[in-house]
């Protein structure tokens, strides 16, 4: 962005023409020979620096020829050249200078209140047959534990021997409980002798 100064300097209102007068730096001056394009202008120096410093003129020489853009120059209304853009001094002490851009002012926007991302949705894909292989969970069938859990001992009971002679108490109460009661035996009473008696003296001899 260039300064209004700059902006209103000669190069909108005049266009380059054959034999103005150019200034392309310092003691390099020179003169529009030809325009081959509205833009492009051939200019020819008067003088060229040497690499010793010395001025070596360039009237009678071809090869102090050059093309510049006339749209990197501006025109001097007060020297009455064309000089480079965003330059200052004369043909001797002239230097380059940085414009200093028109910067805007900051738009305040209102700050809005900052929002937690929101997760994204999660694809559920369908059950296939490999998936659900993948998920099964084959179970083990030796569980090897490194660590073994503390066995606990517990005191076998007391058992308490009885003495002899109770034992042997105790099991001829149990074989007299277990013997079956015989069956009554027929008891022959006197009448049954008496009569087994008469039956024997009655029977013939």
């Amino acid at each position: 962005i260039l300064s209004p100064k700059s902006s209103q300097r000669g190069y909108p209102n005049r266009t380059p023409a054959i034999g103005d007068r150019i200034l392309t730096g310092p003691q390099s001056f020179g003169r529009i020979i030809t325009l081959p394009d509205t833009e492009i202008a051939m200019i020819q120096l008067d003088h060229v620096l040497a690499l010793n410093g010395a001025m070596i003129s360039s009237s009678s020489s071809v090869d102090h020829t050059q093309y510049v853009n006339m749209s990197s120059f501006e025109w001097d209304t007060s020297h009455e050249y064309w000089k480079p853009r965003n330059t200052s001094g004369d043909r001797i002490t002239l230097q380059m200078t940085t414009p200093t851009p028109e910067t805007p002012r900051p738009i305040s926007t209102p700050k809005l209140p900052l929002t937690p991302p929101q997760p994204a949705p999660r694809t559920i894909l369908p059950k296939t047959p490999e998936l659900v292989e993948k998920g099964h969970v084959t179970p083990k069938l030796f569980d090897m534990h490194t660590i073994k859990p503390k066995e606990t001992f517990i005191d076998a009971p007391q058992v308490t021997t009885p003495p002899l002679g109770s034992i042997i108490n105790q099991e001829s109460i149990r074989h007299s409980s277990e013997v079956p009661k015989s069956s009554p035996q027929p008891s022959f009473t006197n009448q049954d002798t008496i009569h087994f008696s008469r039956e024997a003296q009655n029977s013939p001899r």
